[in-house]
């Protein structure tokens, strides 16, 4: 539960500092990086293929990150912290996944989906009582926000979509 909390709260801080595209492009290393964590958990073997992919997607999301867009000294503060939180989210959800479906042999899906959103919720919880409460920590990841409470009415449907069946989607694999 706490990979995959944890794993929300670097995205919604990896869109806050960089953009909607960008979080975009760091969702496409996530199956290179599951691979990866897979591996090194002792999980999955390493065979000469899987390494070449794994040195394949990197290679790419690496040469999209760095010189995919020219920025200003301001901005670039933003952006290399903003994708360091993409990076940071990414090994969460692959250890989230490679995790998920060790757990999955032992208990039901939907006692593993209940209990990952209790902790994730928690999770949230904390971090947003932290932020509310220490302003410039509030402003400094999240300048343009109205309150650490609010949320944008069109934000519900993903918020739903997630909660509904994106999650009971990911625990079911």
């Amino acid at each position: 539960g706490a990979l995959f909390g944890l794993n929300s709260i670097f995205y919604t801080l990896g869109i806050s500092l960089t953009s909607s595209v960008v979080g975009a492009a760091w969702q496409s290393p996530h199956p290179v990086v599951t691979g990866a964590v897979a591996i090194l958990l002792g999980v999955e073997k390493l065979t000469s293929l899987k390494a070449i992919g794994i040195t394949v997607g990197v290679a790419s999301a690496l040469f999209m990150t760095l010189f995919g867009t020219h920025l200003t000294a301001s901005e670039l503060h933003f952006t290399i912290f903003g994708n360091f939180s993409f990076f940071c989210q990414t090994v969460l959800e692959a250890g989230y996944v490679t995790k998920i479906k060790q757990v999955r042999g032992i208990y039901p899906g939907m006692t593993v989906a209940a209990y990952v959103l209790l902790v994730s919720a928690i999770i949230s919880l904390v971090v947003t009582v932290v932020l509310a409460f220490i302003p410039p920590v509030l402003e400094f990841f999240c300048p343009s926000c109205i309150s650490p409470w609010h949320m944008p009415v069109y934000s519900w449907i993903g918020v739903l979509y997630w909660s509904l069946i994106g999650s009971v989607h990911v625990t079911e694999l």
